[in-house]
């Protein structure tokens, strides 16, 4: 009988483990409640500003040689309340300005890494094929429940560089 119900403890604590995933959090809260999602991965916002409706961290340079603009590969998280309704959210981003492409295989590994964590924090799952896109330079997007997740892969027009933004915003935006 002790066995029995140590295997039923058992199987049932290894179901409710494999079954486990973050609660995603709900596109309807105010745009402050998501500005220190990044601040564990090293990019705290400057605090959220209810005359903007929003919050960003500094841009962090994420390698370490300037491009041919003198300007190094860096990233930034924000969380932006609509214009006409700052206390709704209209989107959380990350943006990766690639000023050195020789340097681009580490600066979008860093995104993949930030854009990976983030998702997990606010879908309660990375949606697949998110890092491929990111480490790729793809365009890519999906649609899980109340969000919508977009990678925008963009070529600078002056041909020194690119930028990739990951986008979480409610679905129907």
């Amino acid at each position: 009988m002790a066995f029995q119900s140590r295997l039923v403890v058992f199987l049932c604590s290894a179901v409710a483990f494999s079954t486990a995933q973050a609660a995603p959090l709900l596109p309807s809260a105010h745009p402050k409640t998501f500005c220190n999602l990044a601040v564990d991965l090293g990019y705290p916002s400057r605090g959220y500003n209810p005359n903007t409706g929003g919050c960003a961290s500094n841009m962090t340079d994420v390698t370490p040689t300037p491009g041919r603009n003198g300007l190094k590969n860096n990233l930034a998280f924000y969380s932006m309340g609509e214009f006409d309704s700052p206390a709704k959210l209209m989107r959380i981003s990350l943006i990766l300005n690639v000023n050195n492409v020789r340097e681009k295989a580490k600066a979008h590994a860093e995104l993949a890494r930030v854009a990976s964590s983030i998702s997990t924090k606010i879908l309660g799952a990375e949606p697949q094929g998110l890092q491929n896109a990111i480490r790729q330079g793809t365009s890519r997007k999906w649609v899980s429940g109340e969000w919508t997740t977009e990678v925008k892969y963009s070529v600078w027009p002056t041909g020194l560089g690119h930028d990739i933004t990951v986008y979480f915003r409610p679905s129907g935006k």
